[in-house]
């Protein structure tokens, strides 16, 4: 089986590095004055693997048939007649195939070929309207065309070259019996198709139409060349206004008109106390008012480890620093099954989880267990921490008497974000077409537009949560928490508090820790002793490796600011485990199609 796939895989490998394109197609065309149009077409290939032959499949449509010429190939010595391998005359196409050998190389071959009744002579004018590069082919670097009249057209000689591609030149000979185009890069299956338009007195042999056709074919020419030039110019820059600046605009008025957060009548620099007695695990849901579920984890895990010491404080749950072989590993027991009937819903929540479902009812854990059980768990804990946010902002909707959000801004939020949709849509719409005017038929405007629809919605639907604010209770909650985090991490504002900060530091810390400011927390209590002079009363929950039992006091405050500390890098830390591994006159237009020609062309 590993070597069928093996196989495949080589074979894949080496198909997709075989390739061909076409430096140039030079098209000379020689009208003839019965109507009919000599063909003269070189083809310059660029091959980059091995290939043996190669086939042109003329379409006949807008033709009286098309018959074939010679085929010849280059060589050192000039042009060398060569058979078809297959030549196929049906009545839709004219297929010819021939053969060669070439590997990484360069050739060069010529067909050619008659189109009968190529012209079309009216009363008063002569229309030759072909597609001289076929519909179906490779990218094509550069082309070059040139049709030649019988004889000189002053008063009328117009030539139009329509393309799904970037346009060309077009050069006039002096005598006005001939028209040059030059092109760059033509697309993959990016046709170029020619019409010129000369005195009907130049082709005497031609049957004529007897209907008069140059007004109409001018207006015909003049609607293609607008609804290309419209695709051009009008709709990239309307796909670059509805992907970019209509987007820009929405964010900012709707910002302005519903995004401002209310004003407060509340100065306070500081919170030196807890605004209320919260549960630490719910803490994200006030303090984030646009939490997006990837970072949801992370602030709540903080809040699952300050509950967790919270639980201890109250004697539930015990830590216990482990030595030797384990340093900077920690166990976590619980204590007191009986105390877990007399907690609030949320902690029995959490001791249910931690101690039957992680530490599967054995009564203790270890981080390197916790560790081992989100690596094999990701997503159920992922889940599990997403779910207590939720129940957060609900615990908060009661706590403070309604939703969170002005539900103003959640209405003009959704609107908003519909408008988003709709313009970045349209706008990607009209990339895709307008950007076809310049690289032709093929995945790349697709592409193209449909990136930059994506990367603008994506970040515009970001600085459009700006939308949302909290209502007033709301604001003014999250205000209190922020100015407590601020205190709490300050040492000038610990310094000076008005609360006896030493006899209850343990209490703080379970909220610095749902905060993320707890190693900022630890540093000032430990200054704060220093420069009081009064020793730190260590928790009872906790024993240190080596202690004699719970509670025992460090050889220094040093010692136990950094034992904690690192206790609580250590548990907050896990979350990343969390995640799964993871008069002349003329011109270029787009359009086109209506002509005679086309077809298709390979090689291999």
């Amino acid at each position: 089986m590993r070597r069928s796939l093996l196989l495949v895989s080589l074979l894949f490998a080496l198909s997709a590095a075989k390739s061909y394109r076409y430096p140039e197609i030079r098209t000379e065309v020689r009208l003839q004055p019965d109507g009919d149009a000599a063909v003269r077409q070189t083809r310059t290939y660029r091959f980059d693997g091995d290939f043996s032959w190669a086939f042109v499949d003329l379409d006949k449509t807008g033709a009286g048939g098309i018959e074939f010429g010679r085929l010849a190939e280059s060589t050192d010595a000039g042009w060398r007649s060569i058979e078809p391998l297959e030549l196929s005359d049906s009545r839709k196409s004219l297929y010819v195939k021939w053969g060669y050998r070439a590997s990484d190389e360069q050739k060069a071959f010529r067909l050619e070929y008659l189109v009968k009744g190529a012209v079309r002579r009216y009363e008063d004018v002569a229309d030759f309207h072909w597609k001289l590069v076929e519909d179906e082919h490779e990218p094509v670097e550069r082309v070059y065309s040139v049709v030649f009249l019988p004889g000189s057209s002053d008063e009328l000689f117009k030539a139009y070259v329509h393309s799904r591609a970037a346009p060309g030149r077009i050069r006039f000979g002096s005598d006005n019996s001939r028209v040059e185009i030059w092109q760059e890069r033509l697309p993959r299956n990016a046709f170029q198709e020619v019409r010129v338009l000369a005195r009907p007195e130049l082709f005497p042999q031609a049957t004529v139409i007897g209907n008069r056709a140059y007004e109409r074919i001018l207006v015909e020419e003049k609607r293609g060349f607008i609804a290309s030039a419209l695709k051009l110019y009008l709709l990239v820059p309307l796909a670059v206004l509805l992907i970019v600046v209509v987007p820009l605009i929405l964010v900012i008025v709707f910002y302005a008109r519903f995004g401002r957060e209310p004003r407060l009548e509340y100065h306070a620099v500081y919170e030196h106390e807890p605004p209320r007695d919260a549960p630490p695990v719910y803490l994200p849901g006030i303090m984030h008012q646009k939490l997006d579920r990837k970072a949801r984890p992370r602030e709540v895990f903080k809040g699952v480890f300050a509950s967790l010491l919270g639980l201890a404080g109250k004697g539930v749950v015990s830590v216990r620093e482990l030595g030797k072989d384990h340093k900077g590993s920690y166990e976590f027991g619980l204590d007191s099954l009986d105390r877990t009937k007399e907690l609030e819903p949320h902690d029995r929540e959490l001791v249910e989880f931690l101690f039957n479902t992680v530490a599967r009812g054995k009564g203790s854990f270890t981080d390197h267990e916790f560790r081992e059980y989100g690596q094999g768990h990701a997503s159920a804990v992922r889940s599990k921490l997403s779910s207590w946010f939720d129940d957060g902002r609900r615990w908060w909707e009661r706590a403070l008497g309604g939703p969170l959000l002005d539900q103003r801004s959640s209405k003009a939020y959704k609107l908003m974000t519909l408008l988003l949709f709709a313009s970045i849509g349209i706008g990607a719409v009209c990339g895709v077409y307008g950007l076809r005017q310049v690289t032709g038929p093929g995945p790349l405007p697709v592409i193209l537009s449909v990136s930059a629809g994506v990367v603008a919605l994506a970040l515009f639907s970001a600085f459009g949560r700006s939308v949302l604010r909290w209502n007033e209770a709301a604001f003014l909650e999250h205000s209190r928490w922020k100015r407590f985090r601020k205190f709490l991490r300050e040492f000038s504002a610990i310094e000076e508090a008005p609360v006896k900060l030493l006899a209850i530091w343990e209490h703080y810390y379970v909220y610095a820790v749902a905060l993320g400011v707890a190693e900022e927390f630890l540093k000032n209590v430990g200054r704060l002793a220093e420069v009081r002079g009064q020793a730190v009363v260590w928790p009872a929950w906790y024993v240190a490796a080596g202690a004699a039992g719970r509670g025992a006091g460090f050889a220094s405050v040093q010692q136990g600011i950094q034992s904690l500390s690192s206790l609580g890098s250590n548990f907050t830390g896990m979350v990343a485990s969390f995640s799964p591994k993871s008069s002349t006159g003329g011109g270029f237009s787009g359009g086109g199609g209506s002509g005679g020609g086309g077809g298709s062309s390979g090689a291999g």
